[in-house]
């Protein structure tokens, strides 16, 4: 399926600005960070059909909805991507962000994963990784960097969210990337893709 037909299947917002842009081998991994329902997952098995796909969602019920949705077309992991593997407080359950927001209604321990560690246990290069920079990512980013995962990614889609964290940190964090990647497409605070540098 074109990506233009994809695209008006699913309002990505800003996403689709980027979504020329991707670029993945035929039997390539595309890993996505807070998967949720699944929406990203199914755009990547249409514009991508033959790579690997894997999510991450910690939210139960998210997490049941995706693996029905996608079935055997994506890997689906019912946890989250932390710096370290623990439980956590999860707040407005069954919403996008929930990590992010306050701790209000409905609330249920989650799993998270070290990224690392995680991400070591894949066995090829991560050829995309889809992460919406909330909360808790704003210490991912720079955690993958400082373990040199570089390395074992080779491009990003970053979505950032600035207002959850000051200017000195986010400026902090985008140069530590910009160690190792090139922005191919800049556009703050919106989807930025990034290409490993080198490659």
């Amino acid at each position: 399926t074109h990506w233009r037909e994809v695209e008006r299947k699913y309002d990505f917002g800003d996403f689709n600005a980027v979504m020329p842009l991707l670029s993945v081998p035929v039997n390539g991994t595309i890993v996505v960070a807070g998967a949720y329902k699944g929406d990203y997952l199914q755009y990547f098995s249409e514009r991508f059909p033959t790579a690997h796909l894997r999510g991450y969602e910690p939210q139960r019920e998210a997490w049941e909805h995706t693996r029905k949705r996608l079935g055997s077309k994506a890997d689906i992991v019912g946890k989250g991507l932390a710096t370290d593997a623990r439980q956590v407080w999860c707040g407005r359950v069954n919403s996008d962000g929930c990590t992010m927001f306050a701790l209000n209604g409905e609330q249920q321990f989650v799993e998270t994963v070290d990224v690392v560690q995680e991400f070591h246990g894949i066995r090829d290069t991560i050829d995309l990784l889809v992460l919406n920079c909330e909360g808790s990512e704003w210490a991912l980013l720079p955690y993958l960097m400082d373990e040199m995962m570089h390395h074992r990614i080779a491009a990003m889609a970053v979505q950032f969210h600035p207002q959850y964290v000051s200017d000195a940190r986010a400026n902090r964090v985008l140069a530590l990337v910009d160690e190792y990647y090139d922005r191919a497409r800049f556009d703050w605070p919106h989807w930025v893709y990034y290409t490993r540098k080198g490659i």
